[in-house]
């Protein structure tokens, strides 16, 4: 949303990002997508030793995939997931490890709450 009204830019008005996205039919948009496309199946797919790409239901990531954290299944998952995307342009999410260092879980972060942090390497980090 350029403007918030027909020549809001000639007299300086500009439109409050936190009240478009408060704006019950915004709202209403980003849900109904971030709903529908949550609750499309996925498809975990590897590539076998002759280039040819199968789905797999085994392994980590498929299970990551089912059951993403303790608190949320797949489908409330994805849909904060696709929410946060739709509604900031991005999503962060934690990686939890075990003691092996793979991936337990994936929590989703509050994109209001996470300060991303460069590195003199260029390495990114979130606090």
């Amino acid at each position: 949303m350029a403007e918030p009204f027909s020549g809001a830019w000639q007299q300086g008005v500009k439109a409050d990002p936190e009240a478009v996205l408060s704006f019950h039919a915004v709202f209403a948009c980003i849900s109904l997508i971030s709903q529908d496309i949550a609750k499309m199946r996925l498809r975990l797919m590897q590539t076998d030793a002759h280039g040819i790409r199968r789905e797999t239901r085994r392994g980590d990531i498929a299970r990551l995939c089912r059951r993403p954290n303790a608190q949320q299944n797949r489908i409330q998952f994805f849909e904060l997931w696709l929410n946060a995307k739709l509604r900031h342009g991005n999503t962060v999410v934690l990686k939890i490890r075990n003691a092996r260092g793979q991936i337990k879980e994936l929590r989703i972060l509050d994109w209001n709450r996470v300060e991303p942090l460069v590195a003199d390497d260029g390495e990114v980090f979130y606090r």
